[in-house]
């Protein structure tokens, strides 16, 4: 009896493990798809384009658990993964705001300036947190 619940509890963890991993990748597939809609969008100069990946992004951008790794991987001392992709999820969030705003006001470059943060930001995260 022992032996089986052993079992069925391994199994559900490794289920919810690949469903935690499966979440992962769509919010970041979506986070990707989103900044290529606004790039798309500042191209062909349209409002609407860059307000739908706005949109997108700050939807994806919200799945926060997405963002966090196990805190066994991260051997960082003080660092706390969960806190640092809280932080970043708000930051970029912000920061995807500012895009929007400035493109709408007419500044255009401003826009692109954001938008540009937001690429350093997720390379920054993807460097700490994915190991690359």
């Amino acid at each position: 009896m022992k032996k089986v619940l052993l079992a069925l509890l391994l199994t559900s963890g490794v289920v919810f493990a690949g469903e935690e991993a499966a979440n992962r990748v769509e919010t970041m597939q979506g986070m990707e798809t989103a900044m290529a809609f606004i790039q798309k969008g500042f191209l062909y100069n349209n409002d609407a384009m860059v307000a739908k990946g706005i949109e997108d992004f700050t939807s994806h951008s919200q799945e926060i658990k997405s963002f966090v790794v196990d805190d066994k991987d991260i051997k960082d001392g003080d660092f706390n993964p969960r806190r640092y992709a809280r932080n970043e999820a708000r930051v970029i969030t912000n920061l995807a705001e500012d895009v929007l705003r400035n493109y709408q006001s007419g500044d255009k470059s401003e826009s692109v300036v954001a938008y540009n943060k937001i690429i350093s930001r997720c390379l920054a995260c993807h460097k700490i947190i994915r190991k690359w």
